[in-house]
């Protein structure tokens, strides 16, 4: 899907109430999607919707090993 640009400090969204997910559909499957390509660069752990302008309760997380240094080598 596309990477969204993450909401910084002082930005009044992130810290808006947020709207239970109640329907799973083609709408939260893109944005699960953008979330996940969002989430996916190094050093990115996870974001709440909030963090992309999206009022509802949704996040994503991505777990990532890293190689040891000089491993595969």
């Amino acid at each position: 899907m596309a990477m969204r640009d993450i909401r910084l400090f002082g930005d009044p969204v992130p810290t808006s109430p947020v709207d239970p997910v109640t329907r799973f559909d083609r709408n939260l499957e893109g944005l699960v999607a953008d979330s996940l390509d969002t989430v996916e660069p190094d050093g990115r752990a996870g974001l709440v919707a909030l963090r992309i302008g999206v009022g509802c309760g949704c996040s994503a997380t991505t777990c990532r090993r890293r190689a040891a240094a000089g491993a595969g080598t």
